[in-house]
């Protein structure tokens, strides 16, 4: 069952800065924590990594996060795409 076109965004980080979101399948889900299930990392526009991971547990994705590999900027926007990589595990 494909349930990615059913997930909704239910919330988002505490800072209320950084582009992070939890998921849910509908607007009264509660807020649920994930394993890491995709691990990335792209470029800020100042140069700087950003990680972008995707958590969620066996039935769905949970979040959509976004951090400061290297701590040198608040994270406040998405990665150019082009610029994305797999993060080395």
């Amino acid at each position: 069952m494909n349930i990615l076109p059913d997930l909704v965004v239910i919330g988002r980080c505490g800072c209320g800065k950084c582009p992070t979101i939890q998921l849910g399948l509908n607007y009264e889900s509660d807020i649920l924590d994930g394993r890491t299930l995709i691990d990335y990392c792209g470029l800020s526009q100042k140069g700087n990594i950003i990680g972008v991971s995707v958590l969620g547990n066996e039935k769905q994705p949970t979040e959509l996060e976004f951090w400061s590999v290297d701590g040198l900027e608040e994270i406040t926007e998405i990665p150019a795409i082009e610029t994305l990589k797999p993060m080395n595990t």
